[in-house]
């Protein structure tokens, strides 16, 4: 047997590189999945919510009758500082979402010095105000995420209606804005002792971020962008469903080239918009003095730009944005009721698993670090 100058079996030293090798892979495809939305059980109940995406229809009618059974190409997951900012940001895959629960306070460090680069002052501060929220979601709300996925895996069998599908879109923007309320102190505190350098370190990575959007959803070709956006739904339909069939595929396709009220550039403009406003409200924290009239002020500009993204909209908008949500229901609804039983019965098994996933690791209410962080009424 060919041994190395250590003594071990070349065999042996293959066998470690190599799971070393796939163990580095599944981490980094881990990272790939982790979604935009935020937080646990939010993260998973969203897919029955979001089978129709805020980013992914247009008006465009490309020819191409192909689309429907184009393959696979995995997109890139863009994600905001919105939704880091709520914490920890949840791999989306059955096989990894305990993997990526237990080591979120891990992905959300990496994830947020990305973004802002922390100094040696604030990292140790945002892993205690991470491993607090964390102590306190474990405690607190995980057992109501896991809840609501096994409701969700009881539905998932029957027909819907778009009234339904809203409804469990308004469950998820009501555990965000819980997990955001939650950890907005803290983040808060943070805020206040980022330096100029990290505002623009935050700014140029928005910058980043929207010239990737950019090139996802707003191509020059009206076709590409169809393509783009049939994709998405379709990687996020076939996340809970499984494979979809050539007539649900069609469908997508079908769908997206009739009438719909996106429109990508209105979106994007609405996004660099919120941007701004987070910005300028990170800006004014920076440096206040707590306990001042100032302070005060600026800290309650976070909190709304935070808690209530869009609000600053025109009316105008409010009410595209509404029709849109609507209209997404509507095809959400409509594919889920094309699917089969052997589908749906795919998705409620999913589902199931991602409650069994994150069922080990709900603690007492007992168990919380800081009782005191409970979200104000």
């Amino acid at each position: 047997m060919i041994t190395t100058s250590s003594n071990m079996p070349m065999s042996l030293k293959f066998d470690r590189v190599e799971k070393a090798r796939i163990i580095r892979s599944t981490c980094h495809a881990a990272v790939r999945r982790m979604t935009k939305v935020v937080m646990a059980g939010a993260a998973t109940l969203l897919v029955c919510a979001r089978i129709a995406p805020a980013q992914f229809a247009h008006t465009s009618q490309p020819h191409g009758p192909d689309l429907a059974d184009r393959p696979d190409r995995r997109t890139r997951r863009r994600w905001h500082l919105p939704a880091a900012v709520a914490g920890v940001a949840l791999l989306a895959g059955c096989s990894t979402l305990s993997l990526g629960y237990g080591q979120g306070v891990n992905l959300a460090t990496w994830w947020l010095d990305r973004y802002v680069g922390f100094n040696d002052d604030q990292k140790p501060r945002l892993r205690v105000a991470l491993q607090d929220w964390m102590a306190w979601h474990r405690s607190q709300a995980l057992a109501d995420d896991i809840a609501l996925l096994e409701q969700a895996a009881r539905e998932v069998r029957q027909d819907t209606t778009p009234a339904q599908v809203c409804a469990w879109w308004d469950k998820f923007t009501q555990r965000r804005t819980l997990y955001l309320t939650q950890l907005l102190p803290a983040a808060t505190e943070l805020a206040a002792t980022l330096e100029p350098r990290q505002l623009e370190s935050i700014q140029a990575r928005q910058a980043s971020k929207n010239a990737d959007w950019r090139d996802d959803h707003l191509q020059a070709k009206p076709a590409e962008r169809l393509a783009g956006d049939v994709e998405r739904v379709r990687d996020r339909a076939e996340m809970l469903y499984g494979k979809l069939d050539s007539a649900q595929r069609r469908y997508l396709v079908e769908r997206q080239q009739g009438a719909t009220p996106w429109d990508a550039e209105r979106w994007f403009s609405g996004m660099v918009r919120d941007q701004s406003a987070l910005l300028q409200a990170l800006r004014a924290v920076a440096g206040t003095t707590p306990d001042t009239p100032a302070a005060a002020d600026a800290r309650q500009q976070l909190a709304d730009t935070l808690l209530r993204p869009g609000a600053t909209a025109d009316a105008a908008t409010k009410a595209w944005r509404q029709q849109l949500l609507t209209y997404q229901c509507t095809v959400g609804a409509e594919l889920h009721n094309r699917t089969n039983a052997e589908q749906r019965e795919t998705a409620a098994r999913n589902l199931r698993g991602w409650a069994q996933d994150l069922r080990g690791h709900v603690l007492p209410a007992a168990a919380t670090r800081r009782p005191s962080l409970t979200p104000a009424s």
